[in-house]
């Protein structure tokens, strides 16, 4: 319980945007193949990767739940996963007069991933509870430290990843 909260809890400063995960995978496609089996393999490899940012905390909790099962259900869970990010594609290829229902990329996007940051860090809190229920006050306590310490931490990498120098660490 502890480490999913921890783990929610690092998506929703991401989603916040306190620091980035996955800015630096945008570039990644330059080397791929454009046409033919194997360019559209490989872009819906890098549609993965660089859509792991905004999924991981959906399918993090999947993910999760899927490695603490028997590896039949493991391989069921993974499928689904697999269509349901295929899906849209699929469909967009079948009717490609949908697209013009696709909203438009603009602030409105900053807005939503914000409003999920809050989510997912209200999941943390409910997380807490229940450690508390089975743990203990000191093991809800011993969580809220680590997790003061994880969101210091990656505050910090925020500073740098925006190329500036850590507010701590300036003389």
């Amino acid at each position: 319980v502890a480490a999913i909260a921890s783990i929610l809890f690092i998506l929703g400063l991401n989603l916040l945007g306190v620091f980035e995960i996955g800015a630096s995978l945008t570039a990644v496609g330059q080397g791929v193949p454009k046409t033919g089996y194997s360019g559209s393999f490989f872009s819906g490899v890098l549609a993965t990767v660089v859509a792991t940012p905004c999924t991981a905390p959906f399918m993090g909790t999947a993910i999760g739940f899927a490695l603490a099962q028997s590896p039949v259900v493991a391989l069921l869970i993974f499928t689904f996963l697999g269509l349901g990010m295929a899906t849209p594609y699929v469909l967009l290829c079948f009717f490609p007069q949908a697209l013009r229902f696709v909203p438009k990329p603009g602030r409105w996007m900053i807005g939503l991933k914000a409003f999920f940051g809050f989510l997912l860090l209200a999941c943390v809190i409910w997380l807490v509870w229940v450690l508390g229920l089975q743990k203990g006050v000191e093991a809800v306590v011993v969580l809220c430290i680590g997790l003061l310490f994880v969101s210091m931490g990656l505050w910090i990498w925020g500073y740098v990843q925006q190329g500036k120098k850590s507010p701590l660490l300036m003389t």
